[in-house]
């Protein structure tokens, strides 16, 4: 059991890693290639993408601290932190749309920075062999 936690916690490192690396590296590609306007939408998408990958993260391990305990579970209060979290979104982009002060459709891209993570650790542990 302790290896199995382990293993999921190297790999959750290595997936915030590969997020922030993804982020910095596009950021700077699109900043050298088309401004800080797409760079700057670019950076929130993927600021607020890593940041729903944590919240999403913590409301797994708290749900599966509460199933662990046999407690009941707030259905209300879980409800709440998920709308919260992709009102955030929603509203981010909508000012942004409103304000043109950054790329939407840099925003948007930005957002897919935790698939990109994702999928790099897939490739990795596929590549070493550490997901058997």
């Amino acid at each position: 059991m302790a290896s199995d936690e382990q293993f999921v916690d190297r790999a959750l490192r290595r997936m915030y890693g590969w997020m922030a690396a993804c982020a910095v590296l596009v950021a700077l590609v699109l900043l050298i290639w088309k401004g800080a306007w797409h760079a700057g939408g670019f950076a929130i998408g993927a600021a607020l993408s890593i940041l729903n990958f944590h919240w999403l993260k913590s409301a797994v391990d708290g749900l599966a601290a509460h199933i662990g305990r046999q407690k009941p579970v707030r259905a209300g209060r879980l409800v709440a932190k998920w709308l919260l979290r992709y009102a955030l979104i929603v509203a981010t982009g909508y000012a942004i749309l409103k304000s043109s002060v950054v790329s939407l459709s840099a925003f948007l891209g930005g957002l897919l920075v935790f698939v990109a993570g994702v999928l790099a650790e897939m490739i990795y542990e596929l590549a070493t062999g550490t997901g058997n």
